[in-house]
């Protein structure tokens, strides 16, 4: 199953390691983890404004199975654009990571 991860971004500084840290435990339960911190690799911060960043990254979201929210995500904006396209997108929603099923 491929689960995309959605969380806080804008404003925090820990991301990266809360959403590698939500990825090593997505690929710890035989699934694949899709992480939008790694869009920062083919989109620069500097250059890409928050709503073309969101667009990549719902884009991501469409393409997976389910979606892992961390905890806080109720506080972005971005988080919670991503939680009602992923509701009305049929994806399976999780809210903690210890909730994700083992893949057989």
């Amino acid at each position: 199953m491929k689960i995309y991860i959605s969380g806080a971004i804008t404003g925090t500084t820990d991301y990266e390691k809360r959403f590698g840290d939500a990825a090593k435990k997505i690929r710890e339960n035989g699934h694949e983890a899709v992480n939008p911190v790694d869009l920062h690799a083919i989109l620069d911060p500097a250059t890409t404004t928050w709503a073309q960043y969101m667009s990549a990254a719902t884009g991501l979201l469409y393409a997976c199975d389910a979606a892992l929210f961390l905890p806080g995500w109720q506080l972005s904006k971005g988080a919670m654009k991503e939680r009602h396209a992923a509701r009305n997108g049929g994806l399976l929603i999780f809210d903690d990571p210890e909730d994700l099923p083992r893949s057989i």
